[in-house]
This record gives C-alpha cells, sequence and structure tokens, in this order.
C-alpha cells in the first residue's frame, strides 16, 4: 500500500482497529481529511491524510 493510497471505510476499520462506530464518528469530525462523496456513497480519504489528520486529533 502506498503513501496516498485511497482506503475505503472498510479498510480503514481494519488498518486502524477501529469499530464502524468509532470510525464514523472520526470521519464526522470537522476538519477530517474525507474525500467528497454523494448521499449514500461510501466513506473515502487518502491514507497519508488521515493519518497526519488523526496524529494531530491525538496530541
Amino acid at each position: 500500500m502506498g503513501k496516498d493510497d485511497i482506503i475505503t471505510f472498510d479498510e480503514l476499520c481494519e488498518i486502524y482497529g477501529f469499530g464502524r462506530r468509532e470510525a464514523i464518528r472520526y470521519l464526522n469530525t470537522k476538519g477530517c481529511p474525507v474525500l467528497p462523496r454523494s448521499k449514500g456513497q461510501p466513506y473515502k480519504v487518502v491514507k497519508s491524510e488521515f493519518d497526519e489528520w488523526l496524529k494531530a486529533q491525538r496530541r
């Protein structure tokens, strides 16, 4: 998996060990680098951007 890979909601949960509710809570937090999506479409993020954002949230 490359640095700038786009990951899906399920991959996000697997990589970071999040439960579905915890992942949704993070993805709905203001400033989270979620890629634009239409209503009803799955969440996707750029892994490297999410990593940096998550580190900043945990400080």
